[in-house]
């Protein structure tokens, strides 16, 4: 049963005017202190503001905040008519009792959740049927790892004096959101590279900033596919692509990859009306082959009889070991089918999580405004 004495014990209350602590904050570790030891037991009825300072010979405003801190952490309770408590429950067993619930056996993760909340939307059992675990890189640095660069070779006193110049350039109106497509001379600047050395067609509009490939998945999938929907997929192909694909709820269809890139006649004999076809034609990941130019005209003549569409990774077309590198199959596409994508994951560094998307023009506006609402562009200062 709860006491209802407000007689404090003036000692529990240690309070040192030569100190340089707020007397707010000296008062409220005196009775935290005393209330966690047990001194003031639970229940405790503590004096009114008014009393206890003319006990302690401070201002009410004093004894107010301190009393409204501990209230706000959980060690006392206050409510009008009934005065100020010391709670019959302190916030360390309700810490304690979260942890203890955490580190229960059988009890982590989804199963947990299950019990006490609604099912996953169909979007989520797909995502929690997925294992990306085995994807997720190693902090270390060792040869032959696909994907990553040489880190260890990377000139971070140059990158660093480009940071220190940007800065001091830098104005008020960049530290600001930015547009969700991205800062406009970093996207004239992609367009005129891709047009120069990829062969790419576009102009300025039709890049999109992206934080890495996978948004562009992600973005792509949800515009013109469905959920159940078919994706050509090169087999074997990137599987952070299939992952992506898959958690969407769509439905892949495997097609053998030959020295000529991905077979074409067997994606149209078993999924004509497939929708999107995902493909590396530059530089096949992982065999390396190169898509032929036939292969890549006939895949271009599928995709604009079907009303489909053409997602083309060009992960890595700035590594050759000889000759240009082959044009990207986008210039190659006059129905403007295509979706090119690329980043500077390779050329730059990974965490640095700056990409782009060269969208048809008739898929601008929808790209830009999905951009606007599924997130973000990267960090402005970044981009600059």
């Amino acid at each position: 049963m709860a006491k209802t004495s407000s007689s404090l014990d003036l000692n529990l209350v240690r309070l040192n005017r030569r100190k340089n602590l707020p007397l707010t904050t000296q008062l409220g570790d005196s009775l935290r202190q005393a209330i966690q030891t047990g001194q003031l037991p639970r229940g405790f009825r503590l004096p009114s503001t008014r009393e206890l300072a003319l006990q302690l010979s401070v201002s009410r405003t004093t004894v107010i905040n301190a009393f409204d801190q501990l209230v706000a952490e959980g060690y006392l309770t206050s409510a009008v008519g009934r005065g100020t408590n010391v709670s019959f429950r302190l916030p360390e067993e309700s810490l304690m009792a979260s942890l203890q619930r955490k580190d229960s056996p059988g009890e982590t993760g989804t199963a947990s959740c299950q019990k006490n909340a609604k099912p996953f939307s169909s979007f989520g059992k797909h995502l929690t049927a997925v294992d990306s675990g085995y994807l997720n890189p190693l902090n270390e640095i060792r040869p032959f790892r696909a994907g990553i660069p040489a880190l260890d070779e990377f000139p971070v006193s140059l990158w660093s004096r480009i940071v220190r110049k940007t800065w001091r350039m830098v104005s008020a109106q960049d530290l600001s959101y930015g547009s969700p497509e991205g800062y406009k001379p970093l996207r004239r600047a992609i367009a005129n590279y891709v047009r120069a050395f990829r062969g790419v067609c576009c102009d300025n509009e039709q890049v999109m900033i992206v934080d890495g490939t996978q948004q562009a998945f992600d973005i792509v999938t949800r515009l013109v596919l469905e959920p159940g929907g078919k994706v050509l997929f090169e087999l074997p192909g990137y599987q952070r692509a299939r992952l992506a694909f898959q958690s969407a709820g769509l439905q892949l269809v495997h097609v053998p990859v030959d020295l000529h890139g991905m077979d074409v006649d067997f994606a149209v004999q078993h999924a004509p009306d497939a929708r999107l076809a995902y493909i590396t034609p530059s530089h096949q990941f992982p065999l390396g082959v190169t898509m032929t130019l036939e292969r890549r005209l006939q895949l271009i003549e599928w995709a604009n009889q079907n009303q489909s569409w053409l997602f083309e990774d060009d992960y890595d077309s700035e590594y050759r070991y000889a000759h240009r590198p082959i044009p990207a199959l986008q210039g190659l596409d006059s129905g403007e089918r295509t979706i090119y994508v690329g980043s500077f994951s390779k050329v730059i560094f990974p965490s640095l999580s700056i990409g782009y998307a060269i969208v048809p023009r008739c898929m601008a506006d929808e790209f830009r405004n999905a951009l606007s609402l599924v997130g973000r562009p990267p960090s402005g200062v970044d981009q600059i």
